[in-house]
């Protein structure tokens, strides 16, 4: 048998000795402008900057499609695709949340002062950062323009979500533990109509961009009149 064909084995591929490749590199510029690369496996403190809470939609997405489509068996990939769309929830309700606090509580014509402006806590419970939400955008949107989005469709989607995984953990974890007499937990499957979902993930994005677009767009607008004001 060929080594081409031995790696193809997946009985005698578990016994091949490769080098690993590098998969993953970071590369960071420094202050001075020069280029840093990060090797892969090296901790290193950094952001990603094409971290976007909308690449877990998207993947999720793609997963439900083919969920829909027969082309992907239910489980494990649904799982994924559950959890993916639920950890974009859970970043794109604190994202708009923040952008909220931009603008003056009460008077939406005017921008917040940075020393207002909260930071958003370490928080994982759908059902509690919609609350949060849902309340600044009373306190900080006039109700003429809350009623221009679909609020209540958002909601019940953060309620169904969140009933299903309340803290980002049972999508993540078939148990808290894994041990020797590990307590069993009750089993259940899950029906899904994946086609809809895909709708509703497709829905929930449209709101919550809406949303988002609204208030960093009323922050730009009452930045530009400050100027105006001060430059007469």
């Amino acid at each position: 048998m060929s080594n081409m064909e031995d790696a193809e084995d997946p009985v005698l591929g578990a016994y091949q000795k490769r080098p690993f490749p590098e998969v993953l590199r970071r590369v960071r510029w420094q202050p001075q402008g020069e280029l840093q690369i990060i090797a892969s496996g090296q901790q290193e403190d950094c952001r990603f900057e094409t971290f976007d809470a909308d690449g877990f939609l998207e993947a999720a997405k793609v997963l439900a499609e083919h969920l829909a489509a027969g082309t992907l068996p239910d489980a494990p990939e649904g799982i994924a695709a559950l959890y993916l769309f639920r950890h974009y929830l859970e970043l794109k309700l604190k994202l708009v949340r923040f952008h909220a606090w931009w603008l003056k509580k009460g008077n939406w014509n005017e921008n917040a002062p940075d020393d207002e402006i909260g930071s958003i806590k370490d928080e994982h419970r759908l059902q509690v950062l919609w609350e949060q939400l849902r309340s600044e955008i009373d306190a900080r949107i006039p109700l003429v323009e809350q009623r221009c989005f679909d609020l209540d469709y958002l909601s019940r989607c953060v309620t169904v979500i969140h009933a299903l995984d309340p803290d980002g953990q049972r999508l993540r974890y078939p148990v808290r533990t894994i041990q020797v007499a590990t307590e069993p937990v009750p089993a259940c499957r899950l029906i899904v109509d994946w086609a809809s979902l895909v709708d509703v993930m497709q829905h929930a994005q449209e709101v919550l961009d809406s949303l988002d677009g609204l208030v960093v767009n009323q922050h730009g607008f009452n930045r530009e009149w400050e100027a105006e004001q001060n430059s007469w």
